[in-house]
């Protein structure tokens, strides 16, 4: 029987897709290949067939075969026997296995030319044989019979034009950057019956129809070799004239029998694409002074040209409008350019490097990278480089003042495209070379423009941010000079419900009035301030001010309130920061008196008891923090934690011979994450020993999850005793899933132990899978969660880390995650699914009147009340557990079911990795859960209704349009439907994610934490 359908459809019988099989080509031709196969390890008797995949496993020729002797002729239909739609095209040959009802497709691999290819370099080893012609869509179409470089038989489809990128070595050998020359050399094969060769570039079609527009180039010198020749090309920067701006990508060209043939080049090694990648950043950096000059780049292995900065554009047509396309979101900055700006007579301008008399339509906007947030400002073209740009159009359209920055960007139109770019100044040249320009005094220009914002009078000021970038901010008027004026903080005092300061103003000139007290909102509707009148005073020739707070008759609202002293220009307020000493922060923190003084004020809530007390922030101003009392803010506690100091002090030699580990989950209050799994595998596993170390897990004796750790009990420290308080001054490494801070108490009240810890090494064990959610703003290399050392689970994980958390790769291991170790399948026995979205940043601490008006809460509601749905779980004897994230907490009484078959799960009521193994399908949104339930084979289902909002709020480090291991949804139909198909294959994972899932993960196996051990045992600590 021949087949050629689905390959889901293909048969009852269960199909694996595992595994190799050696074999040799012995010939091909006109719809055939003969295939041999003497491997002497290999048992081919119960091969039953040959199977052609196409490279997404979705479709599949079939054909029956049974092995006689050491070879086998393999016939073909022609080219045409898959459902084809494009090419060029790759297809998987594989041969098929039959035992206990389950065929098991092996592919056909030779090691032999794997070799032989990596150290030739040459494609003629890879069999590019033509089996099949036809056509395509009206193309002559070729299919050839192949071994990729890696020794996989396959066939690959393709434009007879293409023939000879299959069949020539062509490469190139070096380049770069020399004397602002582009020098590069290329090795070019001879074609026997070619009449003429050469190099060309391929201009990048503007539409799919339009055809391909070719431009040929001399190379500067030619060496001649029997079977090769060696281009040497040197060209400046306007080697070619254009009509248009053009991406360019180079070719090498073949004329046979009167038809001319392209084929591709590529770099000799990866290591030069590598170089030339670095050679482009750097060039990018120029200062550009003509726009219309050539820069380069590598892309796909491949050398490219492109002759306007930015090469990045949107074609215009005469109906659009310019306004229209900057506003949409994909018109973003794409490429750097440089000048100066500046305030002149009150005016903004600024002057670009570039001659930008050859472009049209300069426009100047604003671009605020949080919000997606545009506003375009009135351009004025002043010269050929100079334009002045006014700020009437923020007036009307900004909202909101919550201290924001936008980037200043460009767009500019030439021959018919539109630009976009971010404007340096040229100064700059890396992250932090001029360390004048790092002080803020530095960046910041005079105020541009004042207006209100409701009721408040906001100023734009612009800047350089610290990496040269031109930004304009925008402040409330009275703060917006806080980070550029100072005074030193004298005494700080609570007593009773009063709060006493006092300042240093003795090298200021500024008329200061008073200390406001303002709370650190993130909307401007949040806005609070407080005001006290100071009085001034002088003492040993020094000059002070200070004011009483009654915080009584404050509303302190929770989380952070800054105090400022303020100060008057004319009849305008300004507030300057007040900076404590690194040396007052310790005698502060550290000295044996302060525990005995009064440092909090308390005040009583609807809720109980919050609590209000000072902090330093990471550039040693004072703040406060209000948050709700704990049992850490007493002053047993405080004695606790200098008793600590004192006897780790005492005895810190012995302490430190211990080498002690400390791993640990969020808060201190869980054991069922990754922390708690590496911690169980070291206890039964013998790893203290192999670590020469003291591990010990740390966990709140009131927890839920206690019971699961109390059988280690010489291990497991009680969180905030006393011993858990030496212990973590003493620990030379944290293992955990989670940040440091999770390690102590939440948000200390003056703790000295909290800056010891902030000093500790932590050995990252990650959440989950880097993936949907960006969070390289947290857990960045120079972020406030960073670690020393960042786990992953790829090396494509790795990539994201080490390319843009900026870690270095030492600092980064592939190991898989520690939990992974615990899955296994549990649900044979169960009907259940499990529903586990994740929470949105945008709902963060919103009232629960709103919660219910979010698309969030009424889409999930929708869902759960989906008459459909019960139906489906009627039907199928089907369970969904609803599991809650922590966040929703505050809002889980707005959810209810009226089905039986639905379960609405708490966080930490049940241990979700149980539900992960007992569950037979996944459906969330973004949640990275997604990567445990892909790990144990199972179909995940992405339900994504507000995809858009976001990507464009949290983004993601993959395509979610193209790249999910599972069906993704917008719609609850489209998700129901999704549903119902799974149910039908009996939750069975297709075809086409079962390959994406060898790809996904370095490791399937029980050994993730053995590796994670072997990994701290090379850290220096």
């Amino acid at each position: 029987m021949a087949y050629f359908g689905s390959l889901n459809k293909l048969t009852d019988k269960e199909v694996f897709i595992k595994g190799v099989v050696h074999a040799k080509l012995i010939s091909c031709g006109d719809n055939f290949v003969t295939l041999g196969f003497t491997h002497e390890n290999e048992n081919y008797s119960s091969a039953v067939a040959f199977a052609i995949l196409d490279a997404d496993n979705k479709s599949v020729w079939y054909q029956e075969a049974t092995l006689q002797g050491d070879s086998y002729r393999l016939e073909l239909d022609g080219f045409d026997f898959l459902s084809l739609k494009k090419s060029a095209l790759r297809f998987k040959l594989y041969m098929v296995f039959e035992s206990d009802s389950i065929l098991t497709f092996k592919r056909l691999y030779d090691p032999s030319v794997k070799s032989e290819f990596r150290a030739t370099n040459n494609k003629r080893v890879l069999f590019y044989d033509v089996v099949a012609k036809g056509e395509l869509e009206g193309e002559k179409e070729l299919l050839a019979m192949n071994i990729t470089s890696n020794g996989y038989f396959g066939f690959a489809l393709y434009e007879e034009k293409r023939k000879l990128n299959y069949c020539t070595n062509n490469y190139i050998l070096s380049f770069d950057v020399v004397e602002d020359k582009f020098c590069f050399d290329l090795k070019l094969d001879k074609y026997p019956s070619a009449s003429k060769m050469g190099i060309s570039l391929l201009a990048s079609p503007k539409t799919e129809d339009a055809p391909e527009v070719y431009y040929e180039i001399q190379p500067t010198e030619v060496e001649e070799n029997e079977d090769y020749c060696v281009l040497k090309c040197r060209y400046d920067r306007h080697f070619l004239k254009l009509p248009n701006p053009e991406v360019l990508k180079l070719r090498v060209f073949y004329d046979l029998e009167g038809e001319r043939y392209y084929t591709n080049i590529k770099t000799v090694t990866p290591q030069l694409s590598v170089d030339i990648k670095h050679l482009a950043i750097v060039d990018n950096g120029r200062q550009n002074m003509d726009l219309m000059e050539f820069t380069f780049r590598s892309n796909n292995n491949e050398l490219q040209f492109i002759n306007v900065l930015p090469n990045l554009g949107v074609e215009l047509s005469s109906k659009e409008n310019i306004n229209s396309i900057i506003m949409t979101p994909e018109f973003v900055p794409a490429r750097v350019m440089f000048g100066e700006h500046s305030v002149e007579n009150g005016a903004y301008h600024i002057h670009f490097n570039a001659d930008m008399s050859t472009v049209d339509n300069v426009k100047i906007f604003v671009y605020n990278s949080k919000t997606k947030e545009k506003v375009i400002l009135n351009t004025t073209r002043v010269d050929n480089s100079s334009f002045r740009a006014t700020f009437e159009n923020m007036e009307k359209n900004v909202k909101d003042f919550s201290a924001r920055a936008y980037l200043v960007c460009a767009s500019f139109s030439y021959n018919g495209y539109l630009y976009c770019a971010k404007i340096k100044s040229a100064e700059y040249v890396g992250e932090k070379t001029d360390i004048n320009l790092l002080d803020v005094h530095a960046r910041v220009l005079p105020t541009v423009a004042s207006f209100n914002v409701g009721d408040t009078l906001v100023k734009l000021e612009p800047m350089y941010s610290p990496n040269g970038f031109f930004y304009i901010r925008l402040r409330d008027s009275i703060m917006s000079r806080k980070d550029l004026d100072f005074v030193n903080l004298r005494e700080l005092k609570f007593r009773n419900n009063k709060l006493l300061v006092s300042a240093d103003i003795t090298d200021s000139d500024y008329n200061f009035t008073g200390f406001a007290l303002s709370y650190r909102y993130k909307k401007s509707e949040d806005k609070q301030v407080h005001f006290e009148s100071a009085t001034h005073f002088t003492r040993k020739g020094r000059r002070y001010i200070k004011a009483v707070f009654d915080l009584s008759k404050i509303d302190l609202r929770r989380i952070i309130w800054d105090i400022f002293a303020v100060y008057k220009e004319g009849e305008n307020p300004y507030f300057a920061s007040i900076k404590v000493s690194d040396e007052e922060i310790d005698k502060k923190l550290f000295s044996f008196k302060n525990l005995f003084t009064k440092n909090e004020y308390r005040q009583k809530t609807d809720e109980g008891t919050d609590v209000f007390f000072p902090y330093f922030t990471t550039i040693n101003s004072i703040a406060f923090m209000v948050r709700e009392q704990t049992s850490f803010d007493s002053r047993l506690f405080k004695i606790k934690e200098f008793i600590a100091m004192v006897i780790y002090k005492l005895f810190k030699k012995h302490y430190r011979q211990k080498k002690i580990i400390l791993t640990y989950e969020k808060f201190c209050n869980c054991a069922q994450d990754n922390g708690y799994c590496f911690f169980k595998h070291c206890m039964e596993h013998g790893a203290e020993q192999r670590l020469d170390a003291e591990i010990y897990y740390v966990i709140d004796k009131k927890a839920q999850d206690y019971q699961r750790v109390k059988k280690y009990d010489k291990n497991v420290i009680h969180f905030l005793s006393l011993k858990h308080m030496i212990y973590l001054l003493a620990s030379r490494l944290l293992v955990s899933s989670d940040s440091i801070p999770h390690i102590y108490a939440w948000r200390p009240n003056c703790s000295p132990i909290e800056k010891f810890v902030k000093q500790k090494k932590l050995f990252f064990l990650q959440h989950g899978v880097l993936a949907l959610k960006r969070v390289d703003f947290l857990y960045g290399r120079t972020k406030p969660s960073a670690a020393s050392v960042f786990v992953t689970s790829s090396q494509a994980e790795k990539n994201i880390v080490t390319k843009i958390f900026g870690y270095a790769p030492e600092e980064v291991c592939v190991t898989g995650l520690a939990r992974w170790d615990e899955l296994e399948d549990k649900s044979q026995n169960c009907r259940e699914i499990l529903l586990m979205p994740t929470w949105r940043s945008w709902l963060d601490e919103i009232q629960d009147s709103e919660f219910v008006e979010s698309d969030y809460y009424k889409n999930y509601m929708e869902l759960l009340h989906s008459e459909r749905l019960k139906k489906i779980l009627e039907d199928n004897d089907l369970t969904l557990n609803f599991y809650i994230h922590p966040k929703f907490k505050d809002y889980i009484s707005n959810f209810n079911v009226d089905s039986n078959r639905i379960r609405i799960i708490p966080y930490g009521e049940e241990p979700l990795n149980e539900l992960m193994m007992r569950c037979k399908l996944l459906i969330t949104d973004y949640s990275s859960v997604c990567w445990d339930v892909f790990y144990m084979n199972k179909p995940i289902l992405f339900y994504q209704f507000d995809y858009k909002m976001y990507n464009s709020i949290h983004g993601s480090y993959i395509n979610m349009e193209k790249e999910l291991f599972g069906d993704r949804s917008l719609t609850l139909d489209k998700l129901l439907d999704d549903l119902e198909k799974s149910i039908g294959m009996d939750f069975k994972l297709p075809y086409e994610y079962k390959l994406m899932r060898e790809d996904s993960y370095a490791f399937i196996d029980k050994n993730n934490c053995s590796r994670i051990v072997q990994e701290i045992r090379h850290l220096k600590w």
